[in-house]
């Protein structure tokens, strides 16, 4: 046993130094040329709001949130502190939409009633990434991508297109549709202005300017609003995917 041991040490100290140079030599820990460098972005994304409304509204039948594409544009600014480490702010401008429809079932199946809704909203965002950097030749670089994020909604819609049935009380049959549009921000708003959460993913430069990325963006507070008169508590979160396209300068 203790010759077993003794050889196991002495592969692990004959291995070690070899191991930390295939670190080094994997990661590129010189200092940087430019301390600081900036790159514009634009693109696509598709986002939803999860929500609990299925599982704390005990007359709720069926509950769809589905998603939406919407648009990115925005510049970020590379912090170089070493050659394989960055520091990524950024400054973006998102909208965001998803559409949702809720049926509801009375206990006496004596009301029926559907709801058929779309969200439409604009996002100022401010991610602030760590970004790890490898390059791979001259002309491709890879990079991943982590960190918060923090967006204040400028502005939105949300569209409801309502049908309710009643079957049964004194008047008899009841029919009754309505259309209704409010503010998605706002006092009378459904959803709360400010958002934040962890935006993650991965991306390549090309010929040392040309940028594709993807990332997905998880929401971490809970922007639904509860109205004061209502029975259940709601809560729920935002997320999204962001296909981007970009130049460094």
């Amino acid at each position: 046993m203790r010759k077993t041991l003794l050889s196991v040490v002495a592969m692990m100290a004959v291995a070690l130094p070899f191991v930390n140079a295939q670190e080094q030599e994997f990661f590129d820990a010189g200092l940087p040329e430019k301390l600081f460098t900036i790159g514009i972005r634009t693109g696509v994304n598709t986002s939803n709001l999860s929500d609990n409304r299925s599982s704390v509204i005990t007359d709720l039948r069926s509950a769809r949130n589905q998603w939406k594409a919407g648009f990115t544009i925005g510049a970020v600014a590379d912090i170089n502190i070493r050659n394989f480490l960055v520091l990524q702010p950024g400054f973006f401008i998102q909208t965001r939409n998803h559409d949702y429809s809720y049926t509801m079932v009375g206990e006496d199946s004596d009301y029926w009633g559907n709801i058929e809704g779309n969200r439409s909203s604009s996002y100022i965002q401010i991610p602030i990434l760590a970004s790890l950097r490898k390059d791979f030749t001259e002309e491709l670089q890879v990079q991943v991508d982590f960190g918060p994020y923090f967006m204040y909604g400028i502005g939105g819609e949300d569209e409801q297109k309502c049908f309710e049935a009643n079957f049964g009380g004194a008047e008899g049959e009841k029919l009754n549709s309505y259309y209704r549009e409010d503010d998605y921000f706002g006092n009378d708003g459904a959803v709360k202005g400010y958002d934040w959460g962890f935006k993650m993913g991965a991306g390549v430069v090309i010929m040392k300017h040309y940028y594709v990325g993807i990332h997905y963006e998880a929401g971490c507070r809970n922007v639904l609003k509860t109205p004061e008169d209502s029975k259940h508590e709601y809560s729920g979160r935002n997320k999204a995917w962001n296909f981007t396209i970009g130049y460094n300068f």
